[in-house]
Parts: structure tokens; C-alpha cells; sequence
């Protein structure tokens, strides 16, 4: 197939009046990459050769620079780091002593359930406020995941700023198994209690599993029958957890694309789409789709019809595509 491409790339970008521009300096184990990142300075790209390298900052939030900067290297575990800086009219000279980081010395882990494998803080390295976020968010993550949503949760960083160095105590007690309460449907008018049924990956008494419930997110928003879609599971009595699921239906269900196009191997082409979703309520799905061209020519209409029978809590869903297709050689040899 022969296919002819042109493409033009060109990048324009000009420093504005409210620029300043701005270096770094003294700075070892912070990179000066990282430190730009953070506080959204902007440097040129390699496409803009003719430009100068010179980093920017704009004028308007050199005032937070310091605060901003001093912020950023305590949450990179330097507590004493000295930020000093020279300002002229058109230019800011930041000097760093970045003096010794905190590490971590201790971590102490008293927990009933097994999360060594979610601990990536290790002793001897430097402790970073991203990390342990991280380590708490992780922790949390395992105990949904295993059905723990009434866990007691105690994790800590102690920082010895004159030793410089962070203990992490982490004490948990995962109580007892969660399990899936009383589910209720609310929103719905043409999809029936039974085809949103159909999409959830849990019944009630099933054990609490936050990776199901963005399952059923997930096949329930692939109806492509609603708008928008809530599963609420933040309510908890007794280590039972009801779910309520409020749904709204799309208020536009047509959709139409035209396409026009041109190649070397098949001249002249044009497109055609047009769909209706929830076509009779139920995530119910009709299409229909036209292509032309000197060389192929094609019609297809389908149709989708989820959840047609339920047998013993199994669903089935039916789908079925008609269509004529007609192709010639069009090449001269």
C-alpha cells in the first residue's frame, strides 16, 4: 500500500516580559532537572537551537521562590539545607548547601498481616515525604484488597533533626473480613435493575474487594448507556458493607462521524458512521457504517443486546453483525 505522508514540525516558543531567568547552583545530590520540575521553571527545548539555555521563571511567583524551594528539599529529606539567592533586574542566582539528608535508621513493622512486600523504604537511604505517602497509600491499598476495611491503621515517621535521622513505626490490626451488604440501584429508568446486576463483579455477601468494585465501574461504563455512574461503599456496620450504585442515563444517544479522504492506492474515499446507544433501554446497541472508495465498497449494520437471558446467575449477552462488502483491483500493469 503506498501512502504518501508529509509532515511539518516546527515549534515556536519566546520567552515573555514576565520571565526571569534563573540558575542553580551548588546543588550535588538534588539534580538541577528535578529542581526546575518542581517549581515549574522553564528551559528550552532541543528543537529551539536558535534559543539561548537559560532557565526561566515567571516573575509573577518569584516571591514563593524561596519558601517553595526550601519546602521542596525538606520533602527530599534535606532538613537543613541553606538556600540563599541573588536577585538583579533580570536574572535570580539560587546558591544550595544541601548539608547531610535525613536516613532512615529504624522501621518497625507490628502488624497482623503480611506487607513486607509494600515496605520499598529501606534502611540507610534517604527518607523522602513521597515515599512514605507512598508506603501508607500502599498499605491502605493491601488491606481493601484482602477484605480489611475496618483495619487499624497506625503509621508514623519520627524525625531526629539533630541526628538526622527518621524511625518508621508501622502498626496495624487487620480485625475481621469485610463482606458486600445490601446493594441497591438507584438513577435507573431504561436499563433494567437486572442488566446493571448483570455488570457487577459481586453479590452481597461476597468479601469486600475495592479491585471489584473498579471492575464493575469498568463494565458498567462499557454499556456505554450512562452518563455517569456513582458506587458508593464508604458506609461500614459491623464489618458490613452496603453498596449503593446511582446511575444517569446518556441524554444523547445518536452519534454520527462523516470522513473524507484521499490515497494513492484507493483514490478517493468517504466514510459514514452512525450509532444509537441504549436503543430500547437496556444498553441495547445499533450501527450502522458505509465505506467508499474506487476500490472498496462496504456496508455493515449490528446490533448488541447485553444480558438477553440470565440462567442460573449466569448472563448472556448477544451481538450480531450483517454487512455486504465489494473490492476491485483498480492498479494497471
Amino acid at each position: 500500500m503506498k501512502l504518501l505522508f508529509m509532515t511539518l514540525l516546527f515549534t515556536m516558543f519566546c520567552f515573555t516580559s514576565e520571565d526571569i531567568a534563573i540558575s542553580f547552583n551548588g546543588n550535588k545530590i538534588i539534580k538541577t532537572n528535578d529542581i526546575q520540575e518542581a517549581l515549574g521553571v522553564k528551559t528550552s527545548s532541543f528543537l529551539q537551537f536558535w534559543k539561548d539555555k537559560n532557565a526561566t521563571l515567571a516573575s509573577k511567583v518569584s516571591d514563593q521562590l524561596d519558601p517553595s524551594l526550601k519546602l521542596f528539599y525538606k520533602n527530599e529529606g534535606f532538613y537543613d539545607a541553606n538556600i540563599t539567592q541573588i536577585i538583579t533586574d533580570n536574572k535570580i542566582d539560587i546558591f544550595i548547601k544541601e548539608n547531610q539528608p535525613i536516613i532512615i535508621s529504624k522501621i518497625d513493622v507490628q502488624s497482623d498481616i503480611d506487607i513486607d512486600s509494600e515496605i520499598e523504604m529501606k534502611l540507610g537511604e534517604r527518607f523522602r515525604s513521597t515515599d512514605f505517602g507512598i508506603l501508607k497509600e500502599n498499605v491502605k491499598k493491601v488491606l481493601a484488597k484482602n477484605g480489611y476495611c475496618s483495619a487499624q491503621k497506625d503509621i508514623k515517621s519520627y524525625i531526629d533533626k539533630e541526628k538526622r535521622v527518621a524511625n518508621i513505626v508501622i502498626k496495624i490490626k487487620k480485625g475481621d473480613i469485610c463482606k458486600i451488604g445490601k446493594i441497591t440501584i438507584n438513577g435507573n429508568e431504561e436499563v433494567s435493575q437486572s442488566t446493571i446486576s448483570s455488570r457487577l463483579r459481586f453479590e452481597e455477601g461476597d468479601v469486600f474487594d475495592v479491585e471489584k468494585i473498579k471492575d464493575s465501574y469498568n463494565a458498567l461504563y462499557a454499556l456505554e448507556a450512562f452518563d455517569e455512574i456513582s458506587i458508593d461503599h464508604s458506609r461500614n456496620f459491623y464489618n458490613e458493607v452496603p453498596i449503593d450504585i446511582k446511575v444517569h442515563e446518556l441524554d444523547k444517544k445518536i452519534f454520527t462521524r462523516v470522513g473524507l479522504g484521499y490515497a494513492t492506492d484507493l483514490k478517493f474515499q468517504a466514510k459514514y458512521h452512525w450509532e444509537q446507544k441504549n436503543y430500547q433501554g437496556d444498553g441495547r446497541k445499533i450501527s450502522f457504517d458505509a465505506l467508499y472508495s474506487e476500490k472498496h465498497k462496504k456496508i455493515e449494520a449490528s446490533f448488541s443486546n447485553p444480558n438477553l437471558v440470565e440462567i442460573k446467575g449466569y448472563h448472556l449477552d448477544v451481538a450480531n453483525t450483517v454487512g455486504y462488502v465489494e473490492e476491485r483491483d483498480i492498479h494497471d500493469y
